[in-house]
């Protein structure tokens, strides 16, 4: 089966194909971010994971807390877990 695609400007066929073109193509946009942004997630759980103790202490966090982010299913729900555990201690400490 050998066909000749001869479209012209402002055929109803051309039209169609551009607009699932650019539907297709921003599918892959956002799909490519939000694969970015868990890759850069994830490199932010790496360096924390590498933090000396006082350097965690310093920003509020414990190696527990890393440790549990790194058990998240997913980068928000780490950062959920993370600033949770350091709310917990803050009312802690201002209780205690």
């Amino acid at each position: 089966m050998n066909s000749t695609l001869n479209w012209t400007p402002g055929d109803a066929a051309a039209e169609q194909v551009g607009r699932a073109t650019r539907f297709v193509g921003s599918l892959l946009t956002k799909a490519a971010s939000v694969f970015s942004r868990n890759d850069a997630d994830e490199r932010g759980l790496v360096e924390l994971g590498s933090l000396s103790e006082r350097e965690l202490n310093d920003i509020g966090l414990t190696r527990w807390d890393v440790l549990d982010a790194y058990d998240a299913h997913t980068p928000s729900d780490a950062t959920k877990i993370i600033l949770a555990h350091r709310a917990v201690r803050q009312v802690t400490r201002r209780f205690a």
